[in-house]
């Protein structure tokens, strides 16, 4: 650490850093998930949910009931 003060380039120092704390010594885990709810009435039809979590209005219809 004292060396990298007094280079003039210290990024070397830094990449071989990085890369210890990379390969060696980091954990990797996922916290977050994302997740998505929706409430959609039984007569409703044309509701096709997707990996988007988009939804066309356009095919949604009302059957009867």
């Amino acid at each position: 650490m004292n060396q990298s003060r007094t280079m003039k380039d210290p990024s070397k120092q830094y990449q071989a850093a990085e890369k210890i704390a990379i390969e060696e010594d980091m954990a990797v885990a996922p916290i977050y998930q994302y997740t998505s709810a929706k409430v959609v009435k039984p007569y409703v039809g044309g509701y096709k949910p997707n990996s988007q979590n988009m939804v066309y209005t356009r095919n949604l219809y009302i059957k009867s009931h």
